[in-house]
């Protein structure tokens, strides 16, 4: 792949992939012999055959492997050969902070910064061949600049491994093709079961709303009067005006002489219990003490302002709310409002979003700085319990279903940060790591027997009751090398049903701490937001930290081996597995950006294997992908899906063993 030697070219067309028909001009930068960029037109097939059915040509587009690629193919009957950059993904790794600084990625958004204006046009199907071209062209002359400021950057970063700017923009084009085959295939929409649970949410929140109404004080509507300026009529009597005002002020107990302003109650509303200030007001009233917060850092200032919060970021009602349950009942309405309105958003994006055929795709809208997608359609399913209760992902998984005759495989990689993160640190801790492949191995209830949150003792009977929920024929001599029983731990077996679960919801919470913890402290928090957050104190959060380092040091270690490198005054750091530079805006930063980069990188190459065994996912996260595949075919995908598991151990060659986990169900629930 020549990067010195490209072509840079738009189309310009009649309509979306799914009804587009005609393209009206194809315009395509150049490099004359003279070494200046030059730009023709053309509407001709055989002068699209000519640039795109050359397997030597390097042609740059702008979102052009999503739409340009199979829109000129679809119209022209051919198969393009040309290789085709995609400056749209590449604009999205190589530019991380534009997004922050509230710039868009699209041409008529770097147009704004070239001083190159993007024209306008809304009808595809009436205007002059002239007047597409010119629009065409323009087009061009931007994705021109953006290339070449795209390659500069590269060229600097990339400057003792070409090879591995290749590769990255190779790996950046396959993500746009997996985006399109995404969109191509989708997922369909049980349409029935969606409106059936969105109804169900509804009339949830109605009934929490409508007990909150008769709850909540009503809202005062009020006006501010002030004295007239003419209070008599010209005999000397009380103008109207001037009745009304002696009428307010009397009302008020105030003098006759009183001249200031005064607030009158006009009438009463209802109250509105998705207002945050209303419900606030009303809590305080109550006396409520806050203990959940959210510190919001002004980005020019530095300053941070403290928000008190009705719900925990695990999305449950705050313990300070709910001791104010005895003397207003109606407050545990306030539990599942926001679930049930975030819920409903999901269900009805489902409905907003699918074709006439009720499929949806998930959409990818640009790359995070570890290269995991950001999804625009299909976002953050919630987790599937099994509980059935609000907060349960299975309301809204069951609505994504494989269709008659299909089945879903779905497939993630077993606890891939942590496999990365024993990779890095394999030759430093090696005790530890050999501690963390044994079974039932639990790193949570680890740091909170090492913080003293619970005894080793509580560790194993808490591990063993867990176990035995899948497998309930576990005995507790014999089920595990790791936590072996002492005297203790038979006293406590031997406690009533009642009192073993009572201390499994004690240590739930503490087990629930030291998860927080390991996942927090990998990010370098401090003592102060770590007990904001788990509303403990801040020496206890301070405990709870050392202890994270005294079992982690490793990482520290590992991280004095990363190599970051400075570019057009950004940091960027060195992935060893991939080869690749991420960005790192921080430098405490540094392991949690390689190794969340490392998973995704893991997780792509799995991905891509499979893809080139002829199966392409209908929906991914971080470690997850889910395939529609008919039902002839379920052993055939599973099979992909394993040996691609195979080949990445073979390819990156870690020093852990990385493994995945399929299921087939007929919705995205049963598949979890």
């Amino acid at each position: 792949m020549d990067l010195d030697n490209v072509f840079v070219a738009d189309c310009e067309t009649d309509g979306l992939i799914e009804t587009v028909s005609k393209m009206h001009v194809l315009s395509v930068g150049f490099k004359n012999s003279s070494g200046e960029w030059s730009i023709k037109s053309t509407n001709t097939k055989v002068d699209v055959e000519r640039v795109f059915c050359n397997p030597k040509n390097v042609i740059v587009m702008h979102n052009g492997r999503r739409y340009d690629k199979p829109v000129l193919e679809k119209i022209h009957n051919i198969k393009i050969t040309a290789t085709i950059i995609d400056s749209l993904s590449l604009a999205w790794w190589m530019y991380p902070t534009r997004s922050k600084e509230g710039k868009k990625f699209g041409l008529a958004a770097f147009g704004e910064d070239y001083g190159v204006p993007k024209p306008i046009v809304t009808d595809w199907e009436n205007l002059t061949y002239e007047e597409y071209e010119h629009r065409c062209v323009e087009d061009v002359k931007i994705n021109i600049q953006l290339w070449l400021d795209l390659k500069a950057k590269l060229d600097l970063m990339y400057i003792d491994s070409p090879k591995d700017k290749i590769r990255l923009i190779n790996l950046l084009n396959w993500i746009m093709d997996c985006s399109f085959m995404q969109e191509k295939q989708g997922i369909k929409v049980d349409v029935s079961k969606t409106k059936e649970n969105l109804e169900r949410f509804e009339k949830l929140k109605e009934e929490k709303i409508d007990l909150l109404k008769k709850a909540m004080p009503k809202i005062p509507i009020k006006v501010k009067r002030s004295k007239p300026k003419s209070m008599t009529k010209k005999d000397g009597s009380l103008s109207v005006a001037g009745e009304k005002w002696m009428t307010l002020i009397k009302g008020c107990n105030l003098k006759d002489d009183y001249d200031g302003d005064i607030e009158e109650i006009l009438s009463y509303e209802e109250p509105n219990p998705n207002s945050v200030k209303q419900k606030k007001d009303w809590l305080y009233s109550l006396g409520w003490i806050p203990q959940t917060f959210k510190h919001n850092r002004d980005k020019v200032t530095n300053e941070v302002k403290v928000v008190e919060q009705i719900m925990t970021e695990e999305k449950m009602l705050c313990p300070s709310i709910l001791k104010l349950v005895e003397k207003e009942p109606a407050i545990e309405a306030f539990d599942g409002l926001t679930v049930l309105t975030h819920r409903m958003g999901l269900l009805k994006g489902f409905l907003s979003n699918m074709n006439s055929d009720e499929i949806i795709s998930q959409g990818l809208q640009q790359l995070a700085v570890t290269m995991r997608w950001q999804h625009s359609v299909i976002v953050n399913l919630p987790r599937y319990t099994g509980k059935g209760d609000l907060r349960d992902g299975k309301w809204i998984r069951e609505c994504l279903i494989a269709g008659e005759g299909n089945k879903i495989v779905q497939s993630d990689l077993s606890g891939i940060e942590s496999r990365t993160s024993d990779h890095y640190t394999f030759f430093i801790n090696p005790d530890r790591i050999k501690k963390t492949q044994m079974p039932y191995f639990d790193p949570h209830t680890e740091i909170a027997v090492s913080s003293g949150l619970m005894t080793s003792d509580e560790e194993t009977f808490f591990i063993f009751k867990s176990a035995l929920k899948d497998e309930p024929n576990l005995h507790i001599d014999t089920f595990s090398e790791l936590y072996k029983p002492t005297e203790e731990v038979y006293k406590i077996l031997s406690l009533s049903d009642d009192e073993q679960n009572s201390l499994i919801k004690k240590l739930k919470v503490q087990r629930s701490r030291g998860k927080t913890c390991n996942y927090a402290s990998l990010y370098n928090v401090g003592s102060e937001t770590l007990g904001r957050n788990l509303e403990i104190t801040k020496k206890e959060a301070q405990k709870l930290i050392d202890s994270y380092w005294k079992i982690h040091f490793a990482v520290k270690e590992a991280t004095k081996d990363f190599v970051t490198k400075q570019v057009e005054e950004e940091t960027w750091v060195y992935n060893p597995i991939s080869k690749f530079y991420y960005y790192c805006r921080n430098l405490k930063d540094l392991f949690s950006i390689v190794n969340q980069s490392s998973a995704v990188y893991c997780f792509n190459m799995w991905v891509w294997n499979c893809t080139q065994m002829g199966i392409f996912p209908v929906t991914q996260s971080h470690d997850d992908s889910a395939y529609v595949v008919s039902n002839e075919n379920i052993k055939k995908t599973e099979g992909i899906i394993s040996e691609a598991m195979r080949r990445v151990n073979n390819q990156l060659k870690l020093n852990v063993e990385l493994a995945c986990e399929t299921q087939v169900g007929n919705n995205i629930a049963e598949t979890h």
